[in-house]
């Protein structure tokens, strides 16, 4: 899920840059903003159903092996927490699409630094010395065990993840209709 919108967000706008379609698209009269809103719109709805589709394949899985006690609203809240960490991923990618003018350098980048703040909560989770830098990372607000464990999502995890995802998006969108296009 996480490549996808790795892809799908961080090559959003710089794609269309590197190919030159970008200029038939300003060349409409719609504002850039409402053109980034688009490609977020098709990542939203391709996020959604990557999480439906995991929600299917845990089911078959349940069904095929006979998993009787399978709690399903834990597993409901674990995709809603999947769905908030996918939009910050976003955040954290699509302000890099909005200032880059190749695609390729743009996905590499982000998957780069997703790579990083992935080790740093992982670090975080396993050495006390940066234990506090943790939360500087979208992947420490994610934690599917603990939402198994207490039957609930924080309400400060979703609501880190969504601040990661809007001031991203805010921040790519300041960007982007800033930008020259060469």
């Amino acid at each position: 899920t996480t490549a996808f919108v790795v892809a799908a967000s961080s090559g959003a706008m710089a794609r269309e840059i590197e190919r030159g379609s970008i200029f038939l698209l300003l060349s409409r009269p719609v504002p850039r903003l409402h053109m980034m809103a688009a490609k977020l719109g098709s990542m939203m709805v391709g996020l959604v159903v990557f999480q439906v589709f995991i929600l299917l394949g845990t089911w078959i899985g349940a069904t095929v092996y006979d998993l009787a006690g399978m709690d399903y609203r834990a597993i409901l809240l674990i995709m809603v927490n999947g769905f908030f960490l996918g939009m910050a991923v976003a955040g954290v990618t699509f302000p890099i699409s909005a200032v880059s003018s190749d695609g390729g350098r743009a996905i590499a980048l982000s998957a780069g630094l997703l790579v990083v703040l992935f080790f740093v909560d992982f670090l975080a989770g396993t050495w006390s010395a940066v234990e506090a830098i943790g939360p500087v990372s979208p992947f420490h607000y994610y934690d599917p065990v603990g939402v198994v464990g207490t039957a609930s999502v924080p309400v400060l995890h979703l609501g880190v993840l969504a601040a990661f995802a809007v001031g991203g998006l805010a921040l790519a969108a300041v960007a982007f209709s800033l930008r020259d296009i060469p």
